[in-house]
C-alpha cells in the first residue's frame, strides 16, 4: 500500500489476515489495532480468549491472597488502572493503590477466611463465578458468611481491569444483609 508520500507500507501478517477475513468472526473491538509509530507498520492482535483454566488459576490466587490476608498479592492481580466494584450501589474503587488500601483494612477486620468459587461463564475475556467464604470479623470475633457472583474482565496480559460483584450476607446470629 502506499501512504500519503508515496512510499510503501509495510503490514504484518496479522494484519493481512485480519483484511483477508474481514469481516471478522469476533467484534471487532475484541481486537488491539495498532501502527507502530516508527515503522508505519500495522499490528492486529485478538485479545486473549479467557478460559475456565486461566479464570481457575486467577480466582485460586484472588481466594488465596484474601485467605491469607495479603494485600500486595491481591492488587498484583490487577491492572494499574483497575475499577473494583464491591457493591453495585456504591463507587467503585479506582486504581490499585486504592484496591490495595481496601484489602489492607480487610487483612486487619478478617481471620480465618475460607474462600471457594464455582466458574459459571468463561467468554471471551470475561469471567462470572460464583463464590462463597466465610470468615471470623476482628475484634468482635462475629462469624460471617459471604454468597456472592462476581464479574471479572481481563486484559491482554491476564490482569483484571474490571471487577464487579454481587453478595448476601449472614451473620453467626442468622441475621442477613
Amino acid at each position: 500500500m502506499l501512504n500519503s508520500h508515496g512510499a510503501y507500507r509495510c503490514l504484518t501478517v496479522a494484519a493481512i489476515a485480519a483484511l483477508i477475513l474481514w469481516p471478522p468472526a469476533a467484534p471487532i473491538a475484541d481486537a488491539m489495532v495498532a501502527r507502530d509509530p516508527v515503522t508505519n507498520v500495522l499490528h492486529v492482535t485478538a485479545v486473549p480468549i479467557a478460559t475456565d483454566t486461566v479464570f481457575s488459576r486467577w480466582l485460586t490466587a484472588y481466594g488465596r491472597a484474601w485467605s491469607e490476608r495479603d494485600p500486595d498479592a491481591m492488587v498484583a492481580l490487577f491492572a494499574a488502572d483497575a475499577t473494583y466494584r464491591e457493591d453495585p450501589f456504591g463507587s467503585a474503587t479506582h486504581g490499585r493503590k486504592a484496591i490495595r488500601t481496601a484489602w489492607v483494612d480487610i487483612a486487619i477486620h478478617q481471620k480465618d477466611i475460607h474462600f471457594a468459587y464455582q466458574i459459571l461463564s468463561v467468554n471471551r475475556n470475561r469471567g462470572i463465578a460464583h463464590w462463597t467464604a466465610s470468615f471470623v470479623r476482628r475484634p468482635s470475633g462475629e462469624i460471617v458468611r459471604l454468597d456472592g457472583v462476581l464479574m471479572a474482565t481481563f486484559n491482554g496480559t491476564g490482569v483484571c481491569t474490571e471487577f464487579r460483584e454481587w453478595w448476601g450476607r449472614r451473620t453467626r446470629d442468622g441475621a442477613k444483609s
